[in-house]
């Protein structure tokens, strides 16, 4: 019996688009990827190479090994490479800084105030936290995520938290720096004499300790964490979307996306 007769079709309710946990990458995944080359002299792939068909096969007559289906019926498998250091998405590089900029580089908790009578608005009993909340609340409910209004919001927050009567974290009390970008990928936080350089290895650690509840002033929800945009593990695509081909010459060509990784 072949795996399309046993296929049971069910109607999608909805599709969430997130960032993706280190853990369920590793699960998904269907080899651990430890070396860059893909094909022995005699044509085979190597193990745990880039090519292995434990991520799917692109040739008739083969079977995958992960589902034992031939590549008309296997739709491929994800792997994935376990980095040595940690190395910040360079697609995620202005969320980073944002959150840097508005949690404190001590305890991460939002530099906004949590007791009632801060607001800057005008409900004498509210925090300044709830001030803000409510609003980007507002803002998701009426124009949703992806809107000119909601990056509004969140450029908001952000000036607050990093302007200049934020010296001192309301929290814990640590004095705060200046959070600096340098382009592509490098941070820095700036005090006034001195300057410290954060590996990725740092901003990991700082966003982690961001608690769930003040993920909103960054724009984020509490199924998504930001310490996951500073990569430990990469998902490898399966082979059934970055096909091999075969020249005239009998040499492979393998695929760019196959060459980048």
């Amino acid at each position: 019996m072949s795996r399309k007769s046993t296929m049971i079709p069910k109607r999608i309710a909805q599709i969430r688009f997130g960032l993706m946990d280190p853990s369920e990458i590793r699960k998904m995944s269907a080899v651990e990827v430890k070396t860059a080359d893909t094909y022995k002299d005699d044509g085979h792939a190597y193990k745990q190479g880039l090519m292995d068909p434990h991520m799917g096969v692109i040739e008739p007559g083969l079977l995958c090994p992960t589902d034992n289906c031939q590549y008309q019926d296997s739709p491929g498998h994800f792997g994935h490479i376990q980095l040595e250091l940690p190395v910040i998405h360079i697609g995620f590089v202005n969320l980073i800084k944002t959150a840097l900029k508005a949690t404190c580089n001590d305890c991460s908790n939002i530099l906004l105030h949590s007791e009632p009578g801060t607001s800057p608005g005008s409900n004498p009993e509210q925090s300044e936290q709830d001030y803000y909340r409510n609003r980007i609340r507002d803002v998701i409910t009426k124009h949703g995520v992806g809107s000119t209004e909601f990056s509004k919001i969140i450029k908001e927050v952000e000036k607050v938290t990093s302007g200049t009567k934020r010296k001192v974290c309301m929290h814990c009390g640590s004095t705060q720096g200046k959070v600096i970008l340098d382009k592509p990928t490098t941070f820095k936080e700036k005090h006034d004499n001195t300057e410290r350089k954060l590996n990725p290895r740092d901003v990991r650690e700082w966003l982690s300790s961001i608690p769930p509840e003040h993920l909103i002033f960054i724009g984020m929800d509490k199924q998504n964490r930001p310490e996951w945009v500073v990569l430990k593990v990469l998902p490898v695509p399966p082979i059934t979307v970055r096909p091999s081909i075969t020249l005239d010459s009998g040499d492979r060509s393998e695929d760019d996306l196959t060459h980048k990784l």
